[in-house]
């Protein structure tokens, strides 16, 4: 439980949002409207009609960067308020940034390969889809790059035990105090909540694949891999020092992630071993005393 340390504990983390906006490319289309609204009688406020004016396939490089770097922004971090800011601990944050430095720019680049030194295809594309039929315009490259922006704020946590706030009397401000109390205590858990069902998925993920009496063409190396980076990943993020969530990631390192793949797949005694984790793993987590 976090007791009076709640104001010590927010002096150790930081908050981060990830901001990102882009062109999407979709238009809506009244013209489109006007033609479903006669030709099948319906009501325009029941129809929503546009265009897609970017090939997914030619914008895949940067919306799979984009999809990457939000990754990494949610798996890193925990959820704190409802504008998108999530936390991290002071302790985790350089490290972070590194991996989240290099995933903006990863992204900047794919952006200028697709946009800028792939404009005139995207272009011809829409052209010949749209063959001058409809009252769309394809944006210039200005356009598209004054809409383009990813980066991140950092700030940080107000805590409830220096509360400095002038012309109110003692009372009043204790209230305040134990209202960022009761507030940091639910944002936590709900940290906390994330975590564990982090752990639960990815331990069942390899549990069920285990679990088939037929093992061949099974695979486990990534998830493995994987499971073993979330272990160490929720360990940071576990900064109230839940003991469930720290006991479950003590489990996936000595009784999943220790075998290996070929191990896991040959040898039925080790496949219970792995179930019999998993069936502790969420038992304990779903017990989780937050």
């Amino acid at each position: 439980k976090i007791m009076s340390n709640k104001g010590q504990l927010v002096k150790k983390m930081l908050m981060v949002k990830l901001n990102i906006s882009y062109d999407t490319g979709y238009r809506n289309s009244s013209e489109m409207k006007e033609l479903i609204e006669g030709e099948k009688n319906v009501s325009s406020s029941a129809i929503r009609t546009g265009i897609t004016m970017f090939d997914k396939y030619q914008i895949s490089e940067f919306t799979t960067a984009i999809s990457r770097a939000r990754s990494l922004y949610t798996g890193e971090t925990l959820p704190w308020d409802s504008r998108n800011w999530r936390v991290i601990p002071v302790s985790a944050w350089s490290k972070f940034k590194d991996e989240l430095d290099t995933a903006i720019e990863n992204v900047k680049e794919a952006y200028e390969k697709v946009f800028d030194d792939g404009y005139n295809e995207l272009k011809e594309e829409f052209d010949d889809n749209i063959k001058g039929s409809l009252d769309i315009e394809f944006p210039d490259k200005e356009d598209l790059a004054d809409k383009f922006n990813i980066d991140y704020d950092i700030g940080q946590i107000a805590s409830c035990d220096d509360i400095r706030i002038q012309g109110i009397d003692h009372i009043e401000r204790d209230k305040i105090r134990n209202d960022m109390q009761k507030q940091y205590q639910e944002k936590m858990d709900t940290g906390l909540t994330e975590l564990a069902s982090r752990l639960v998925e990815a331990s069942q993920d390899i549990a069920i694949r285990a679990n088939d009496p037929n093992q061949k063409g099974k695979k486990y190396s990534k998830s493995l891999s994987n499971i073993n980076k979330l272990a160490d990943t929720v360990e940071a993020l576990n900064i109230t020092g839940n003991d469930a969530i720290a006991d479950a990631c003590s489990t996936i390192r000595t009784q999943i992630g220790t075998y290996s793949a070929e191990a896991i797949k040959t040898t039925e005694s080790i496949r219970e071993n792995v179930l019999e984790a998993t069936t502790s793993i969420r038992d304990s987590l779903s017990k989780v005393s937050l």
